[in-house]
């Protein structure tokens, strides 16, 4: 196992970023930023043995200043939409940066996807950790308490990719963190994930109206949300269904059932690349790339498409601040927020 380091450029306001390769010795490795923890890179095998990347990326920092629909990162303070870009804690009222119509999404602007993380290596016979660490203010892009967090990125000797949150806040404030990286495990960008089969251990997920804001909890059996048995993402994405109209496809919390002790699965049967999700979570947003374009500069002169990726974000329910149908969850001052999520890839 090794973890090598190289420069990655000076983002707008003079900052050094730099590109941390994490390699086990079958020559499958992670390439990760201290920019927002992007993940740029996971170079993993097909069946038969060639290694592609199988996430969307950048070559350069300015690119992802610039154009990156969130590829790769941690979002947060809270992932997903804020709606109103407002919530009240403690019958104290937070107005948030609207920055997607009139909700926040991801944190906002310069939310954690946005900041330079300060990094520690730590290298063994079987793993690789690389901890990201960063101090968020009080009342940074509207959110209560001084946050200290630390993301540990862990890839080991069978090419397996263990995130591990962790926080501390000295006031109570809300708070939910997830990776958004876009996959498509047939290592090429230009074709859709349509024909990817997917598993999806959940008998609920939450509806949105078309501002993707929750609206109630329905249930996936015997239609387009049913995910319970390996099916192909594009296999009902095209019916006339409220819910695909309204997100443009799926982009959607699927509520994951803890009974079910079963991994969230999404295999390419053309490359039989596997890759198996575990988390602590409560929900898994599935989002189909219904608003990747041509025009994004993808790395290597690639280029992509709509539903040319699959986003799997393990975290809280969405939105559940400010939705009765939801439990609230509040991380306290001195209390330890935590969360771990498993990627598996095999072929």
């Amino acid at each position: 196992m090794q973890c090598q380091s190289s420069p990655f450029g000076l983002t707008k306001d003079g900052q050094k970023t730099t590109l941390y390769t994490l390699s086990n010795e079958k020559g499958h490795n992670v390439k990760i930023l201290n920019y927002g923890g992007i993940i740029k890179e996971i170079n993993v095998p097909d069946a038969s043995g060639q290694i592609n990347n199988v996430v969307l990326g950048f070559d350069s920092i300015e690119a992802y200043e610039d154009y990156s629909p969130h590829f790769g990162c941690i979002t947060g303070r809270v992932a997903g939409r804020i709606s109103q870009a407002s919530f009240n804690l403690n019958d104290t009222n937070y107005t948030l940066e609207k920055n997607n119509g009139t909700h926040c999404l991801h944190g906002g602007n310069l939310g954690l996807d946005k900041q330079i993380w300060s990094v520690t290596e730590i290298v063994s016979a079987t793993q690789v950790e690389l901890v990201l660490s960063h101090l968020s203010y009080d009342m940074a892009q509207g959110f209560p308490g001084n946050l200290d967090v630390v993301v540990t990125y862990i890839f080991d000797e069978e090419s397996n990719l263990t995130i591990k949150y962790k926080a501390t806040t000295d006031k109570d404030t809300i708070l939910t963190l997830t990776n958004h990286s876009y996959f498509n495990l047939s290592g090429n960008p230009s074709t859709t994930i349509l024909d990817h089969l997917l598993v999806l251990p959940s008998k609920k997920y939450v509806a949105v109206n078309s501002e993707i804001i929750p609206i109630g909890v329905l249930p996936t059996d015997s239609g387009p949300f049913d995910f319970t048995q390996a099916t192909a993402i594009g296999l009902n994405i095209s019916e006339n269904d409220i819910q695909l109209k309204n997100a443009g496809g799926y982009d959607h919390a699927f509520i994951l059932d803890p009974d079910a002790h079963q991994s969230i699965v999404l295999k390419d049967p053309k490359t039989g690349r596997i890759l198996e999700i575990n988390t602590t979570e409560a929900c898994v947003v599935c989002y189909t790339g219904n608003f990747l374009t041509s025009d994004l500069p993808i790395q290597g002169s690639q280029s992509t498409l709509k539903y040319g990726a699959v986003c799997l974000e393990t975290q809280y329910y969405p939105d559940a601040i400010n939705q009765d149908f939801f439990p609230t969850k509040i991380l306290r001052a001195n209390e330890i927020y935590r969360q771990k999520t498993i990627y598996s890839f095999k072929a």
